[in-house]
């Protein structure tokens, strides 16, 4: 079930890992944006997109720590030997940079993230510059938790979420207990790994148990996109 798969990644072997690291533990405001090629080449589909203006190989000075981040526009493409999703990496909560590649990569586009303090969480898809899925809540469930839920409050019983999808139906996310099961769930079906890359102190990182997806052995290589 979605809901245990959370709490067992650090158990999974990382090639067989799917999913995303968190909904509700992060300790601040957190995105990830990736990329599916429609067909085998990642970079030249990226290349051809309007908004990238350069695409380096900067595998060995990130393994080493010497990579220098340019002035201007950018961030990181990690691919990795696990999944055919590519993950950009860099040290911005949300780069807005890579809004423009929902509309211009040939293949897929997936971001998902969550909102400190504001119970949101969110999960959108685009293929070919079409939007297909779309899952935004701004609460922590559906019902919200039984604990607190204010029995006073008919508002703590509503559905707050709103979901688009060319897959489901409309309901399809009251089929689970928590909206966090939804969330798994929809990442796991796409056959994502959401590992929260990023960069920081001059090092390619992932969050608590997902370390080991930077580690350079579980990477085929790190690109500097440039926008």
């Amino acid at each position: 079930m979605a809901k245990l798969y959370e709490k067992s990644f650090y158990r999974r072997k990382i090639s067989t890992r799917r999913g995303v690291w968190t909904t509700w533990t992060a300790p601040q405001t957190w995105s990830s944006w990736l990329i599916r090629p429609a067909a085998d080449d990642v970079i030249s589909e990226l290349f051809s997109c309007d908004c990238v203006s350069g695409i380096t190989d900067v595998t060995d000075s990130v393994a080493i720590r010497d990579f220098v981040p340019p002035s201007g526009n950018w961030s990181l493409l990690v691919q990795t030997p696990h999944q055919r999703w590519a993950t950009f990496a860099d040290h911005l909560k949300y780069n807005e940079s890579l809004e423009p590649l929902r509309n211009q990569f040939p293949g897929d586009v997936l971001t998902t993230g969550a909102i400190d303090d504001s119970g949101v969480f969110y999960v959108r898809l685009w293929t070919a510059g079409s939007q297909k899925l779309e899952l935004v809540t701004d609460g922590r469930g559906w019902p919200m938790p039984p604990e607190d839920i204010d029995d006073e409050d008919d508002e703590d019983y509503r559905s707050i979420f709103g979901f688009v999808s060319d897959k489901h139906e409309s309901d399809w996310p009251h089929s689970f207990d928590r909206s966090e099961e939804a969330h798994q769930q929809l990442i796991i079906d796409l056959d994502a790994y959401v590992p929260h890359f990023y960069f920081a102190d001059n090092e390619l990182g992932c969050s608590y148990e997902h370390r080991d997806a930077a580690d350079m052995k579980n990477i085929d290589r790190v690109s500097l996109v440039e926008f």
